[in-house]
């Protein structure tokens, strides 16, 4: 081929790429242009009834308009927002709670109630429907003025303890030739030990015994307060199992709901001319006014990675990313003020002490506040423990201050499959942790040797930040599992309250009048989020091509101890992120 045909080829590539872009930027733009404007009309009332996910870390403006999952997501603080505005916007009259599509996490729903606290003491009123009723809605219907439901038979409330089911893997393992050991410091830390027990320790039991009795007993007095039923009448209905799909006439005697309604009269109850925005669309309308003071939010949210990022995501909280925005922030004089919010189960040993250390840096220069969200547990617990002030709420999972590691070996499955692993090393432990031979004793002592030393450097930056005492700790560490109420009696938390009463607090302890929220990290622009979300696409391809022709367990199973071959295990800050 010519060097001139070679050139015309070439030219046209890049121009057909060129097209090809132009061609996805314009589609773009005409998709936000056509997007229809959100109308508010006088006495309109804010209905919250996104059925979708609320996630903490800031969302991509383009986020979903190509794979078309848009209205799946929605920003956690924008929710709070929403109802913010709301009480201060004349054309909204009030709220409807439509709990057929309002099933949150325990946690945000304390946060949102919050928030409908504050609403009401505008003299607006909230209503609240249901048909189907269980702990997760109706736990935000009881900031509602009135609860109603339909009158019917086929409607039901079931209200409930708790339960916590885990499967045990060990017996299972075995069966196919693979073997884990779970390493833990700390007795009541147990994560992993699933893949290494047949039954659940007594210590984990017991943990999560202490944690969901108390946040069940946080329910229960939200119901009290709410319903105005005597603690102990609320208490009894329980034990007598009355509250299990129980009719609406029933939760009426019992004063759990106020009266009847289908949802439709519910509307002409509230205005014969009912006019109605959902939280969705209505978050749209959010403005922000530019001020000089800001005050920086960093969302850590998902497992402590000390990998690099590929793309925003939010499902791992990765240090490089962590790292780069906290020196972003100390570099930003505007900033006068830095809250971490934290949903995390922990992750990564290492990666979870390197973040520490950057928000120890940042602390030299801002003032750091800590808000806890559904889980800050082990390495979320770690990078938050040094905050100026921490806030959490009742339901969160809070501390398993301990350390975890879990080695696989699949020498059994290794000889079943006719497979032979030949090593070649110079030194004694150059394979160590390799999953194709069993750890020996020496192995097990170097790991535990260094997470001894990780869980006592723990222990330590707790007892610097959170001025508790060794021997007060040791009752409080080792792996145990709390709810925000109970890290708040024991030291590990300042403060009951969300990430609207941190802002709050930040505001007036640093004497800012009026400031701008800075959100950390800052999601993907329209090219990176494009790029995501066909790799996304593709891998949901994948996905459903091999539910669809299926795959040989074996082949599974073979592939997966290959690709961890010689991979050695890590040490984790990780919490069982059980809700």
């Amino acid at each position: 081929m010519s060097r001139g045909l070679k050139n015309l080829l070439f030219v046209l590539l890049g121009f057909g790429i060129s097209i090809f872009f132009m061609s996805i930027l314009a589609f773009f733009a005409l998709v936000s242009f056509a997007l229809p404007s959100v109308v508010v009309e006088k006495n309109s009332y804010l209905e919250l009834n996104f059925s979708g996910k609320l996630v903490e870390a800031p969302l991509s403006e383009f986020s979903g308009l190509f794979a078309g999952r848009a209205v799946g997501e929605m920003e956690f603080i924008k929710y709070l927002k929403a109802i913010d505005m709301a009480s201060r916007d004349r054309r909204i009259e009030g709220i409807v709670i439509n709990g057929d599509k309002t099933f949150y996490n325990r946690a945000h729903v304390e946060e949102i109630r919050e928030a409908l606290d504050k609403f009401k003491k505008t003299g607006k009123p909230v209503y609240g429907w249901f048909s189907n009723g269980t702990n997760t809605n109706y736990s935000i219907l009881l900031s509602a003025d009135k609860i109603y439901a339909p009158d019917t038979d086929s409607a039901s409330l079931t209200l409930s303890g708790y339960n916590v089911t885990v499967p045990y893997f060990a017996e299972g393992l075995s069966k196919i030739g693979v073997e884990a050991s779970a390493i833990h410091i700390g007795d009541y830390k147990g994560s992993y030990e699933n893949y290494s027990r047949s039954a659940m320790s007594n210590e984990l039991e017991s943990s999560y015994k202490k944690l969901y009795d108390d946040v069940h007993n946080e329910f229960l007095m939200s119901i009290s307060k709410y319903r105005a039923i005597e603690l102990d009448k609320v208490k009894a209905l329980f034990e007598s199992d009355k509250t299990v799909m129980i009719t609406p006439e029933l939760a009426k005697e019992y004063s759990l709901i106020d009266g009847f309604y289908y949802f439709e009269d519910l509307k002409k109850f509230c205005n014969p001319n009912y006019k109605g925005v959902n939280i969705y669309d209505y978050s749209k309308l959010l403005g922000s006014i530019e001020q000089s003071s800001k005050i920086a939010i960093i969302y850590a949210e998902g497992v402590i990675s000390d990998g690099y990022a590929i793309g925003f995501n939010r499902d791992v909280v990765v240090y490089d990313v962590f790292r780069k925005d906290v020196r972003e922030i100390i570099k930003n004089p505007s900033i006068k003020a830095v809250i971490l919010r934290v949903n995390s189960p922990g992750g990564s040993a290492l990666a979870s002490e390197l973040m520490l250390q950057e928000l120890i840096e940042l602390k030299r220069h801002k003032p750091l506040y800590v808000s806890f969200g559904p889980i800050a547990a082990s390495g979320g617990y770690y990078i938050g423990c040094k905050g100026d002030r921490i806030f959490t709420s009742p339901s969160t999972i809070a501390g398993s201050i301990g350390v975890v590691s879990v080695l696989f070996n699949y020498v059994e499955l290794a000889e079943k499959l006719g497979i032979n692993f030949e090593t070649v090393k110079k030194y004694k432990y150059d394979d160590l942790f390799s999953p194709n031979k069993k750890a020996t004793a020496d192995e097990i002592s170097i790991m535990k040797n260094s997470m001894d030393k990780i869980y006592n450097e723990f222990t330590a930056h707790v007892i610097e930040g959170r001025g508790i005492e060794a021997a007060a700790l040791k009752n409080i560490a080792e792996g145990r599992a709390w709810s925000g109420s109970q890290a708040v009696a024991n030291g590990l938390a300042d403060e009951i309250g969300g990430l609207f009463k941190t802002l709050d607090y930040a505001a007036v302890e640093n004497n800012i009048k009026g400031y701008s929220i800075l959100s950390y990290p800052r999601p993907d622009g329209l090219l990176d989020t494009l790029s995501s979300e066909i790799g996304v696409m593709f891998g949901e391809n994948k996905v459903l091509y091999n539910k669809i022709f299926g795959e040989n367990i074996i082949a599974i199973i073979t592939k997966f101890f290959i690709e961890k071959s010689g991979v050695p295990s890590t040490i984790e800050l990780y919490a069982n992120p059980v809700r």
